[in-house]
């Protein structure tokens, strides 16, 4: 359980990054309309902006691909961990008396006894 939740978060901690690069592209956008093309400092001022953000867009890309890998991985152990399950064959005696002991019901079976059905008489 802890890892899902793990995974929740780094999935929307991603997402918030990525949202995050979505406005300040739309900002740089902007920047650019306003941009004095003559005007050498306000040129390399935008460039050093624009580079710095094509920087944190590798930097998320990459992030993006290690939990992209994460939760490839959880999917994977998940359908492992379920294919186990739906294969385990339980006797329903025995079923019904670790149900019992974990009800706290008179009758179930003790730590010290035996999870074979109780022999026919």
């Amino acid at each position: 359980m802890l890892r899902r939740l793990a995974l929740g978060e780094h999935v929307s901690e991603n997402n918030n990054t990525v949202a995050l690069l979505q406005a300040e592209a739309k900002e740089l956008v902007e920047a650019q309309k306003r941009l004095v093309l003559s005007d050498e400092l306000q040129v390399d001022d935008f460039n050093s902006l624009t580079e710095e953000h094509n920087r944190k867009i590798v930097a998320a890309e990459k992030q993006t691909e290690r939990v992209k890998g994460e939760r490839e991985a959880f999917s994977k152990d998940t359908l492992e961990y379920n294919r186990r399950c739906a294969s385990l064959v339980v006797d329903l005696n025995v079923r019904d008396s670790v149900i019992s002991e974990r009800s706290g019901e008179a009758g179930g079976l003790s730590a010290t006894a035996s999870a074979a059905p109780p022999a026919e008489q």
